[in-house]
């Protein structure tokens, strides 16, 4: 019987530092923020009843109709941000580009929305930050992130007959905080069809609500989406920080 083996990990080093240059291209960066809970009815998750209940703000415009069906619904707002209902998971996203904390609106909506369906039997909340960047790779025309920047050269990286493409899930106990991380190899098609490449860094902190009552996990739920933004500031280390180098503001 065959034992797993482990990927083999070279030490993280910062695009200056490693053996090919690849300077990050910050696009976006991503903030949402996920309720878990078996009695929400998808069908109650419309436009109307978001504007209508002081969840979403008032002069917030829908980019387009919302999307989905009697199991998931997207709704999207010119803002970019995005509600969406799928698999009894309610979420709530924005971009973060270069708002202060102060401004970032998200956390405040999945307050009201928790308030106003209190019944809900909220089981867990999911802090969930993403940062998608392009890289400059110099020369190399085929430097996917993960396998250039992250693995140790091997010939099975020369298996096929295009760059092999990775992902790559990473577990970190931060604290009281459990991080998962998971990285993608992204191609994309630029300027005059040429390659570039890129990854998305997503992160998830999930929080199960432990509370006895409704009541308690409500309360449980508040304080942990009021706490939103040191989940942010860890993410933000560890990605920036300790992979791309980047100073984290």
């Amino acid at each position: 019987m065959s034992t797993a083996r482990s990927l083999p990990l070279r030490k993280i080093k910062s695009p200056a530092e490693t053996d090919i240059p690849m300077k990050p291209i910050p696009q976006f960066e991503e903030l949402a923020i996920a309720l878990i809970a078996p009695n929400l009815n998808p069908t109650h998750f419309t436009p109307e009843f978001l504007s209508y209940s002081g969840i979403v703000p008032p002069d917030w415009q829908l980019a387009q109709q919302p999307e989905g069906n009697s199991h998931m619904t997207k709704i999207t707002f010119t803002n970019g941000a995005i509600a969406s209902f799928h698999n009894v998971t309610a979420t709530f996203s924005e971009t973060l580009e270069s708002k202060s904390l102060k401004d970032v609106q998200i956390p405040t909506m999945v307050r009201k929305y928790a308030d106003t369906l209190p019944n809900a039997n909220y089981q867990a909340v999911e802090i969930n930050p993403s940062i998608f960047l392009t890289f400059d790779a110099g020369t190399n025309s085929n430097a996917y992130y993960i396998t250039t920047a992250l693995l140790s050269k091997g010939a099975w990286q020369e298996f096929g007959s295009t760059p092999v493409r990775s992902t790559l899930q990473l577990a970190y106990t931060i604290g009281n905080r459990q991080l998962n991380l998971k990285i993608d190899d992204i191609l994309l098609r630029g300027a005059n069809n040429q390659p570039e490449f890129g990854a998305l860094f997503s992160g998830n902190f999930y929080y199960p609500l432990t509370g006895n009552t409704l009541g308690q996990r409500l309360q449980q739920l508040h304080r942990l989406v009021d706490n939103w933004s040191d989940d942010l500031k860890v993410f933000r280390e560890l990605v920036k920080g300790r992979f791309l180098g980047i100073s984290v503001n």
